[in-house]
């Protein structure tokens, strides 16, 4: 009895370790995507405006 309680209390510490685990790493992950689609979204803005700034450019030399 006393054996199997110990085993238990082993096997829930480590379930909750991967746990803690496997939350960190998502959230890393996550956390990492959000910074990556950031800075797509911000370049292809900055792409955007010097776009339209060099529509101004040209219009204005013609």
């Amino acid at each position: 009895m006393i054996y199997l309680i110990k085993y238990l209390y082993i096997e829930c510490s480590i379930i909750k370790y991967f746990k803690i685990i496997l939350k960190r790493i998502f959230i890393y992950y996550f956390i990492n995507i959000i910074k990556f689609f950031n800075l797509l979204y911000t370049n292809f803005y900055i792409y955007n405006d010097l776009r339209f700034y060099n529509d101004i450019l040209i219009f204005n030399k013609v």
